[in-house]
């Protein structure tokens, strides 16, 4: 398995991926420049398994999205961490992610970073990763 960036080239994968995972449309809001801002995992063969991406926003909202036969194998371990790496080498100090309630494996997969849960909303569970309390303080800090 392999993490890179995302392209712009693999729009019509992760649409398909936001399809079949019923991510919200606003998932795929903003593309432009968002190869500093997603990673993808691609298999053996190439095709995309998963990704983790965010787009703009007061606080970034997250995305993480595997296809179902890839789940289980530690692809979104894999590209969150990726993913979250590239949220803090671009000074951000949180990501904002809404989880449905009953989705275990996410919740469980958000266990080992500082979160906090902000609200609950007819979709889900809303909660903050905290990248960085300095930065939110800080005069650093900024929005992609």
């Amino acid at each position: 398995m392999t993490i890179r960036p995302i392209e712009v080239s693999d729009l019509p994968a992760i649409t398909d991926l936001v399809g079949m995972l019923k991510l919200p449309d606003r998932a795929l809001a903003d593309w432009s420049g968002v190869s500093e801002r997603g990673v993808v995992a691609t298999d053996e063969e190439g095709e995309i398994a998963g990704g983790s991406w965010f787009v703009s926003g007061t606080t970034p909202e997250l995305f993480i999205g595997v296809r179902p036969d890839c789940q289980g194998r530690g692809v979104g371990k894999r590209v969150l961490a990726a993913n979250v790496a590239q949220a803090v080498a671009l000074g951000l100090w949180a990501l904002a992610v809404v989880v449905k309630r009953d989705n275990d494996p996410v919740l469980r997969l958000l266990e080992g970073y500082n979160t906090r849960r902000q609200d609950e909303t007819p979709e889900g569970l809303v909660i903050v990763l905290v990248l960085n309390d300095e930065l939110r303080l800080g005069p650093g800090s900024r929005n992609v």
